[in-house]
């Protein structure tokens, strides 16, 4: 006979019991979905990259290789599959992240300004956020970039990234 101690025993500290019915489909529906966006990802990686790289020249075979190397790993599915299932249980916004920077920490942002995912809009609520947080942060606008300015304009992230260091060591010497 099942008591309610040993119901309890079962729940908190014993195997995971199954999933009901409706979890057990809902489950088959993510994995689905997940399955569905894994594979056609897979299969337009190189126009998503062309999409978001204004430098079209950076799109080589080498870069699209590195991102489809990994998609060929045999746990590869399961890995997306987790990462956009944990996405909805722990996401955590940057602003809320913000809240564990110190105010003594400084930021840089450099942002690529014809970037489709980050908007130039987002970087603009990030730094007014940091200011509200009495956070010191730099944006840097990278125009002809997009949404990997340190392959489209590496020459422009370098320069903005070491005289950004050369500033914090000089008010470091200070």
């Amino acid at each position: 006979m099942l008591t309610v101690c040993r119901f309890a025993e079962l729940c908190t500290k014993g195997p995971r019991a199954d999933p009901g019915p409706v979890q057990w489909l809902l489950q088959q529906v993510r994995r689905a979905l997940a399955s569905w966006a894994f594979y056609s990802t897979k299969l337009r990686i190189q126009p998503i990259l062309e999409w978001v790289y204004v430098n079209g020249s950076q799109v080589d075979e080498d870069l699209v290789t590195s991102i489809r190397t990994p998609a060929e790993h045999p746990d590869a599915l399961d890995a997306f599959t987790e990462v956009i299932q944990a996405g909805r249980r722990t996401q955590v916004s940057v602003f809320e992240a913000l809240d564990a920077v110190p105010s003594s920490l400084p930021v840089l942002l450099i942002w690529g300004m014809q970037d489709p995912w980050m908007r130039p809009q987002r970087a603009t609520a990030i730094l007014s956020e940091c200011a509200q947080r009495g956070i010191q942060c730099n944006l840097v606008e990278v125009e002809e970039a997009g949404h990997c300015p340190q392959d489209d304009a590496p020459a422009a992230v370098n320069d903005a990234l070491v005289s950004w260091l050369e500033k914090q060591n000089e008010l470091v010497a200070a």
